[in-house]
């Protein structure tokens, strides 16, 4: 009786035993299936916040800069790399992630487009138009997700991977929009970048038809060929190919399109003037006024510039307001706005209006006054 009694009670140890031990073995597969599945899921999550919130980010700083180019304000870039994981109780979790910011060398080129104002055709005058830039690519630094790239090129931003999406489009109808960014802009960090640009050309733009040949725009690209064909409106290109880093846009012929151009700095750098269109008729009878425009090389209105108006017979009084003779010297507006009056003239005269470029050369719009 009495062994039986001591075999009971060592039976009853024996299954407590097992039994805490099954509880214990039940705790840590638990724990480890959470860690090793749940934890990440979550942590995938908040990686996920993250990059919707860039590309949000990328998105606001482009329609800033949209709107910087008519208004002449500051554009600010605000991304925020990087964020924290959450803290789980009794879990293991990663402190923070952080992503980096890569510029990169852009390039345009437009080829076989000319100007459809006279004035403008010595810029815009069929043969090859370079314009070079940087471009920005935002590439998030995660654990636990293989996430997208965010690619900002010449006014678009693009999403993906291997297969990019476009949230923006570079032609729109017969409007072309360039929007570029002139300086290098890169980090790595998981904390905020803020970088505020300054719109050194902005608020025009010029309206260009075929020479006789499509006209092309080469693209140096880091995103693929089916990007292109779904940021552009293929009603107004004819064809999208690829050669070498270029994606070449051939635009249907027989359309007029607006070429608009915004470019912007981290600092203030002074625009260049370029080229003058006239704003008044080219014949008239004194007393007139003789207004002209000055635009740098993106077709953008510059504002301060010297133009000096002149009698080339010598037969007409001119006059700026404060000084008079047959040569006289106007500075133009913030609009790029620059005249003068003609007060009297004996017999026909042509006026001519110059500014000097910053290489030394002249460019010259004539008016005839009588």
């Amino acid at each position: 009786m009495l062994k039986e009694i001591i075999s009971t009670s060592k039976n009853r140890g024996v299954s407590t035993v097992v039994g805490f031990s099954i509880i214990l073995m039940m705790l840590i597969a638990s724990y480890t299936y959470y860690q090793a599945t749940v934890i990440p899921e979550i942590c995938s999550r908040y990686e996920l916040n993250h990059f919707n919130k860039m590309v949000g980010q990328l998105i606001e700083f482009l329609s800033e800069l949209k709107s910087s180019c008519s208004t002449g304000k500051h554009a600010n870039l605000k991304i925020d790399l990087g964020g924290n994981y959450p803290v789980i109780p009794f879990f293991s979790t990663p402190t923070s992630f952080s992503s980096t910011v890569i510029p990169y060398d852009g390039e345009i080129r437009i080829k076989n487009a000319l100007a459809l104002e006279e004035d403008l055709r010595k810029v815009f005058d069929g043969k090859e138009v370079v314009w070079k830039c940087n471009n920005l690519k935002v590439v998030p630094n995660y654990l636990f997700s293989s996430s997208s790239i965010i690619i900002y090129e010449y006014g678009v931003v693009g999403v993906g991977k291997r297969n990019y999406i476009p949230l923006s489009r570079l032609i729109e109808k017969e409007s072309i929009s360039l929007v570029l960014i002139n300086c290098s802009i890169r980090s790595i960090s998981n904390f905020v970048i803020e970088r505020t640009l300054k719109c050194i050309s902005g608020g025009g733009h010029v309206e260009i038809v075929d020479s006789g040949s499509p006209i092309e725009i080469w693209i140096k690209t880091k995103l693929p060929l089916d990007f292109w064909r779904n940021a552009v409106d293929r009603k107004s290109v004819e064809s999208i190919n690829k050669s070498g880093d270029y994606v070449i846009l051939k635009l249907r012929r027989n359309k007029v399109y607006s070429l608009s151009t915004c470019i912007f700095d981290l600092t203030s750098v002074k625009q260049t003037p370029s080229y003058l269109i006239r704003i008044s008729p080219k014949a008239q009878v004194s007393p007139c006024n003789l207004f002209v425009k000055v635009k740098d090389e993106y077709g953008n209105p510059v504002g301060g510039s010297n133009v000096r108006f002149e009698s080339l017979n010598n037969s007409c009084i001119l006059t700026n307001g404060t000084s008079s003779g047959f040569s006289v010297l106007a500075k133009s507006n913030q609009f790029g706005i620059a005249g003068i009056v003609v007060k009297e003239c004996n017999g026909k005269d042509v006026i001519v209006s110059s500014l000097t470029r910053k290489d030394g050369t002249k460019y010259e719009v004539t008016f005839i006054v009588y």
